[in-house]
């Protein structure tokens, strides 16, 4: 068995410390751009020339609650009293 294409794995905690390097580069993203979800963060990435696996990304997103922040605009109901004609208490 030929061991040419052989590549160690890196250990536990190394791959712990790139999470960290990443889920902090993603967190000063969205200090400057605080609506930005892992769409347009691994956008931002790729422009920076750093490769991300989109599901990598989604993955340190929701284990550090990494979430958009986004205020959504109030829209009044469409039903009351006088819509359609209908009877209500």
């Amino acid at each position: 068995m030929s061991s040419y294409y052989y590549k160690p794995e890196k250990s536990p905690q190394e791959k712990i410390e790139k999470d960290i390097d990443l889920r902090d580069r993603i967190e000063l993203i969205q200090l400057e751009f605080p609506g930005y979800g892992y769409r347009r963060i691994r956008e931002h990435f790729l422009r920076e020339g750093l490769h991300v696996n989109a599901k990598k990304l989604r993955r340190i997103m929701r284990e550090y609650s990494l979430y958009s922040v986004l205020a959504k605009e109030w829209v009044p109901s469409i039903i009351n009293k006088g819509h359609l004609d209908r009877n209500y208490p």
